[in-house]
């Protein structure tokens, strides 16, 4: 089931502290579990609270953003990885409490892999301790609820908003209206939730877009139309600068 495990991460993280928002190209999957402390954590349009013992299992390519928020320090451990296709469904999201038993082959993994970051060289034990853990940890899933305060629903209407209008160009004051608050607070809660301005958001989920569009079959003049570009050469010039390749690299790579 678990082809490879390409990045290990063990971190300590103060009151705050975040890594920056993100979604990855490349790899499958990603795992993130929290050893001490507390987690708010953004998976697409919402934002959850997590603590110690709890589990976030996640299509890789899946915006993201983790923040530390209590006032100990937080310890937490992030395993990205690839997984033989069709294991688990695209957009894949799902929450745990794990139990005594599962926590303990967490900590022979991290024993296991130690401090390593990159991943090189395959380490057979790590990926069958991963495989175990994922197939062990079914019976730990968890309902967690989207956080409900004002700047996560700002957050999350506003995402939405921007889905369901992906083919313009909107601005950032027509966002908040829509959303019923000010720019202030709009972009308050994006630095929160996202780590990323307004605009980049909105510019990053039109290169998610067009990234599924094009794995669907659709041209580069098509995908200019259906996402609001001015011509299909700047939609080509922006998708190498997100993406680090052109159009054609990147669907010869994920055909092959």
């Amino acid at each position: 089931m678990v082809k490879e495990i390409t990045e290990y991460w063990h971190s300590v993280k103060k009151e705050s502290e975040s890594f920056a928002g993100h979604s990855h190209l490349k790899a499958d999957y990603e795992i993130n579990i929290v050893l001490k402390g507390e987690l708010e954590v953004t998976r697409g349009d919402n934002a959850f609270a997590l603590k110690a013992g709890d589990m976030v299992f996640f299509s890789a390519n899946m915006f993201h953003k983790n923040m530390a928020v209590s006032k100990e320090n937080t310890e937490s451990i992030s395993i990205i990885f690839s997984l033989e296709e069709g294991t688990f469904p695209d957009n894949f999201l799902r929450f745990y409490r794990l139990s005594r038993s599962n926590l303990a082959i967490v900590k022979i993994l991290d024993e296991e892999i130690g401090t390593r970051r990159m991943i090189r060289t395959p380490i057979p034990a790590a990926r069958a301790l991963l495989e175990a853990l994922i197939l062990r940890a079914e019976s730990d899933t968890h309902k967690t609820k989207a956080l409900s305060n004002a700047s996560a629903v700002t957050y999350h209407n506003a995402v939405n908003f921007m889905n369901e209008n992906i083919e313009k160009t909107l601005i950032i004051k027509e966002i908040a209206r829509e959303c019923g608050v000010c720019i202030t607070v709009l972009k308050d809660a994006f630095s929160k939730y996202a780590g990323k301005g307004v605009q980049s958001y909105f510019f990053d989920l039109k290169m998610e877009k067009a990234r599924e569009l094009l794995l669907a079959g659709k041209t580069s003049r098509e995908i200019t139309e259906a996402l609001g570009f001015s011509s299909p050469s700047y939609f080509s010039q922006c998708f190498r600068r997100k993406n680090g390749c052109s159009v054609r690299e990147y669907c010869k790579e994920k055909r092959a």
